[in-house]
Order: structure tokens, then C-alpha cells, then sequence
């Protein structure tokens, strides 16, 4: 049996009990395989779990004000937001990584073949976040995935991946008239959130809400934005690969 780590009593008041031994066992998994393959910076246990189970699940009110469908994370590096998100609101969960290795090994976690070395590391352990809700993994640019999923999800999630203009870019083509679009961010400055904002018309988005907090620990802040896909795109997306990254719009 594992250790239960500082903030495991947030983790439970967040989603219960049960779903927080879950999302321990996924934790563990993934700090067990990254002593051979680098899925995070982050290798303190204590550590992890504050900054990445409970900042994933920081942005559990959001998603539960989210229409229902199927839900989307951009940019899913070792399964955070993406994994704890769609166990905790039981969504249809589809996770982008251009990096085919960390896709591989999230879903060798999730739905864990024979004979594999993930199963034989990761074995003694029935809480299984698979019970929750259905996973499936792209190893593809955003670029090229969105172009073949546009207009498909209720809610689409990045945490820690670009400048707020750039994630607006990225992830609007693919919500569905409704959809919510949430980015987890540390605190970000007063320059990029505005030029975020000024492009919300051009993309057909509204703000819908914005919150500051900190986590657990006591310093670690974070904001998350929340928008809503409210009209028409007024130009053509996705742009060309890194386009987003490279040469974030501006508003006309």
C-alpha cells in the first residue's frame, strides 16, 4: 500500500475516495516509469501530487459547468490534466501528445497489454481509473489533429503548454457551438492576458470566467480562464504547424 501524500485530503474533497486512490495509482505509475523514460520533471512523490493531481483537478468547477460530450486535452504530456479530468467527470477523454512515447505509455497504463513491462512495474494495483470513463490517445501535431476533429468536443483543456493567444488559437476549431475552452495557467501577465482577450471576437469566444488561487502548499498560485464558443471564427484554423506558437495572431 502506498502512502498517502500531504494533500491527499484535498485529492478526497475534491472527488471522493475512491477516485483519489485512483489518481494516486496513476500518479505512482507514471513517477515508477519515469525512472526510465521521461514522462515529467517533477520526481518528488509529495511534489507530484500537489502539482499535478491537484492542479488538474483545480479545474474541476469548470468542467462541471461544461456542456456534456466529449471532452479533450491539448498537449497531455504524462496524462495531467487530461487522465484525472476525464476519471473525476466520467467524460469520453481524448488525449493529444505530438510525442508518440508519452501516448504509448499512458495508454499502455490505461489499458495495460500482455506481457508488457508498464504491467510488470505497475502490477499489485486495482484502483483503475479506466472504470471511470473511456481514454483514447493521438500522437499527432494539434495542427493535424484538429483538422480532423473540428467542431467535436464539448470542453477542451491546456495546462502548461503556450501563451494564452496561442492555446485560444489552438483549441477553438475544435469545440462544438457551446463548448467551453479551459486553460490552466500559473499567473500569467497583465500583456498576454490581454492580448488573449482581444482576439475572443475574431474567434467567436467569450469569456466566461477567470480565477486566482493557490494551491495546498500555500504559494503556488495558478489562474484558470474558461471560454465559451459563442460564434463563428472569423478566419480560417488551424494554421500551418507551430504557426500558432511562433506567430500568435493579433486582433484585427
Amino acid at each position: 500500500m502506498y502512502r498517502e501524500p500531504k494533500n491527499f485530503q484535498t485529492i478526497v474533497d475534491a472527488i471522493g475516495l475512491q477516485k483519489g486512490y485512483c489518481a494516486l495509482s496513476y500518479l505512482i505509475k507514471i513517477l515508477t516509469i519515469n525512472e526510465h523514460i521521461n514522462l515529467t520533471s517533477i520526481t518528488n512523490y509529495d511534489e507530484a501530487s500537489l502539482l499535478h493531481l491537484e492542479d488538474s483537478l483545480a479545474a474541476l468547477p469548470e468542467m462541471n459547468a461544461a456542456p456534456a460530450g466529449k471532452y479533450c486535452d491539448l498537449g497531455c504530456g504524462g496524462g495531467f490534466p487530461g487522465v484525472i479530468l476525464g476519471m473525476a467527470t466520467e467524460r469520453e477523454t481524448h488525449l493529444v501528445d505530438s510525442r508518440a512515447k508519452k501516448i504509448k505509455v499512458i495508454m499502455d497504463i490505461l489499458y495495460p497489454p500482455k506481457d508488457d513491462f508498464i504491467v510488470e512495474m505497475t502490477a499489485n494495483d486495482s484502483a483503475e481509473i479506466q472504470n471511470y470513463a473511456t481514454f483514447k490517445g493521438f500522437a499527432e501535431r494539434i495542427e493535424d489533429f484538429t483538422a480532423k476533429h473540428r467542431g467535436e468536443y464539448a470542453v477542451v483543456t491546456a495546462r502548461a503548454l503556450s501563451s494564452l493567444p496561442s492555446l485560444l488559437e489552438l483549441a477553438t476549431p475544435l469545440l462544438k457551438k457551446g463548448g467551453v475552452f479551459i486553460a490552466l495557467k500559473s499567473q500569467i501577465d497583465a500583456e498576454e492576458e490581454e492580448w488573449g482577450i482581444s482576439l475572443l471576437d475574431t474567434l467567436g469566444l467569450s469569456l466566461e470566467s477567470k480565477r486566482e488561487f493557490t494551491l495546498s502548499d500555500g504559494e503556488t498560485k495558478r489562474a484558470i480562464y474558461a471560454f465559451k464558443k459563442t460564434g463563428k471564427c472569423k478566419i480560417k484554423l488551424p494554421r500551418k504547424v507551430s504557426m500558432a506558437q511562433k506567430h500568435p495572431l493579433t486582433a484585427k
